[in-house]
């Protein structure tokens, strides 16, 4: 989902009231409204100040002008200018100017991916801070907790923030607390505790007419849609901000990230790579790494999905170095996987592709993604397969099938693929054709739950791939009929689509959001470092609920593919006429 903390400036509480100082201090508080008319007013201000030697001038005058570089997207020019802010309130002992514009630095810090820099601003302007002062820097410093994934270290800083700001009557920065509590919430999957705030912090911004920050609220507004189920209200409320932004000549960069994600789940592929390509160019062009870096890997996603995996792999890699540079050890761990599927998709079957694909088995292992790990044993598995290594294939496909009852049902269905390819490996054909019809069988009775959690591309038409080792099998074989059955059987698996409304049934409804929720929770988790066993549990708990409740709910087998044609019947059908079918058999 769209991790759209927005961290925003400081609010001086004893600014003057005359000469350059207050002129500049004017333009502090006018940067998050208005950033060039801002920038105007605190560059007169600067010069006048240096004129009169005034350091407190000066020092507020750098301070709004590193504020209206960072809303004008320019985070290079707002660090520094910030650093010089610092550096002249030191020189002139004015150490809660400094302390204050070190809350400052560290938003811009945290959109340029430097979130431990960040924390360390925050540690040294938090002994001079008292008031109102100290819980801005409370909320800031939960804000950069949140970008980090520490989600219960920001929801407490953000808790004990809150009645400091509303004894302040502090209207903006109380609707940033509630604007970023309210995404916190989101990742935890309280989607009612994550509209109440959003609602709140738009009511907020409307009342001090701050209406970019309502805007993207709103698309706030629009990932909690997204995670309901409800993608048609989702896109509707980024279209109106794209309307917004576009009638003032202006782009949000992570606005249109956050999108990608709900285009994505959505299976449009191609609006993805699009609105992905503008996000990446306006996030470089802003220097908002940590995002930028997000926004590449999922147009790599988005690639592997429309089958060009020379974009896919380009985006991939880029965005693992970038990860490596911030220290985001997990998302590394992803990049890697999907640089791999596109070096398969490419049609490597090198040595070194071997290795890589049993050293990210292993590390996405370790970093919790379990369904991603299973894919990468299964990929190694085939290419050890193809060179002969029978031995490095089996150590790969015993791990690979080690789910068990219980497991999540994508794990189930990579267990059933394993055992279909060990027991191609002994020579066992029966048997993995059987294996390979229980993994599909499997996939088709839960099909009602692949809607909320196939989200990602590693995750999705794993039916195919079942379906096209059937297809290779029945080719070799010689056989028409079973080359039909599985074909059929491949398309039907290509053609399932994430529905893009909630169903009308109310309690499938609920199961599937929670369902939807909790597969997000698992990510997070396993992003953050933290224990899934039990998320994961009750994902397959939840998925037996829907699965059970939809052969009840009205309208939820609709464009189901129903049983595959026999060869008999489509004979009885066409008479004397022919049937011609193209299949692919994976070009093995």
């Amino acid at each position: 989902m769209g991790r759209v903390a927005r961290l925003k400036g400081s609010s001086h509480s004893s600014w003057p009231a005359a000469g350059p100082a207050a002129a500049a201090a004017d333009a502090v508080r006018l940067a998050e409204r208005a950033a060039p008319e801002a920038a105007a007013a605190a560059a007169a201000a600067l010069s006048r100040a240096r004129i009169e030697a005034d350091p407190a001038g000066i020092s507020m005058a750098e301070h709004a002008l590193g504020l209206a570089a960072r809303e004008c997207g320019d985070s290079s020019a707002s660090a520094a200018h910030l650093r010089r802010a610092i550096a002249e309130a030191e020189r002139g002992g004015l150490g809660e100017c400094a302390a204050e514009t070190r809350v400052s630095l560290m938003g811009t810090l945290a959109y340029r991916g430097d979130f431990a820099g960040a924390l360390d601003q925050a540690d040294l302007a938090v002994g001079v801070l008292r008031g109102a002062d100290r819980a801005r820097l409370c909320t800031q410093r939960a804000s950069v907790l949140q970008c980090q994934g520490r989600l219960d270290d920001a929801l407490d800083g953000f808790r004990r923030a809150l009645p400091v700001l509303r004894r302040a009557k502090d209207s903006p920065w109380l609707a940033h607390l509630h604007n970023n509590r309210g995404l916190v919430h989101c990742l935890r999957g309280d989607l009612a505790s994550a509209e109440v705030d959003l609602r709140r912090a738009a009511s907020l911004y409307q009342q001090v007419g701050m209406d970019e920050m309502l805007t993207h609220t709103r698309q706030n507004l629009a990932v909690v849609a997204a995670r309901r189920g409800d993608l048609p209200a989702a896109l509707a409320l980024f279209d109106a901000a794209d309307v917004f932004f576009a009638e003032r000549g202006d782009v949000d960069a992570v606005g249109l990230y956050d999108r990608c994600e709900s285009l994505l789940a959505a299976r449009l592929v191609e609006e993805t790579r699009r609105t992905a390509g503008r996000a990446i160019e306006a996030l470089e062009r802003e220097g908002r790494w940590s995002y930028l870096a997000e926004a590449r890997l999922m147009a790599a996603e988005a690639a592997l999905l429309d089958g060009d995996a020379p974009a896919a792999r380009e985006a991939a890699a880029r965005a693992r170095r970038a990860f490596s540079r911030q220290r985001r050890p997990t998302w590394v761990a992803r990049a890697r996987y999907l640089v791999l599927q596109a070096r398969w998709l490419d049609g490597d079957c090198s040595v070194n592709m071997l290795a890589e694909a049993r050293k990210s088995g292993d590390a996405l292992s370790s970093a919790g993604f379990e369904l991603a790990a299973a894919d990468a044993r299964l990929l190694a598995a085939q290419i050890a397969l193809d060179r002969g290594r029978l031995d490095v294939a089996r150590g790969e496909l015993l791990l690979a099938r080690s789910a068990r009852r219980g497991e999540p049902v994508a794990m189930r269905s990579r267990a059933w693929q394993a055992e279909a390819l060990l027991r191609l490996a002994d020579g066992n054909r029966s048997g993995t054709y059987s294996a390979l019809r229980a993994g599909v069988k499997m996939l088709d009775r839960y099909r009602a739950t692949l809607g909320a959690t196939e989200l990602r591309a590693h995750a999705s038409g794993h039916s195919v791939e079942l379906a096209q080792l059937g297809i290779r099998l029945a080719c070799e074989d010689g056989n028409a009929e079973r080359v039909l059955v599985w074909a059929e059987r491949w398309r039907a698996g290509a053609l399932r689509l994430r529905p893009v409304r909630p169903p009308g049934d109310a309690r499938l409804a609920a199961d599937l959001t929670a369902l939807r929720l909790v597969v997000a929770e698992v990510q997070q988790a396993a992003m953050t470092g933290q224990p899934i066993h039990r998320l994961r549990a009750r994902q397959a708990y939840l998925e037996d609920a829907v699965r059970r409740r939809s052969r009840h709910a009205v309208g939820i087998h609709a464009g189901d593919p129903g049983k595959p044609p026999t060869m008999a019947g489509l004979s009885r059908w066409l008479g004397a006429a022919t049937l011609v079918e193209m299949v692919d058999d994976g070009g093995l």
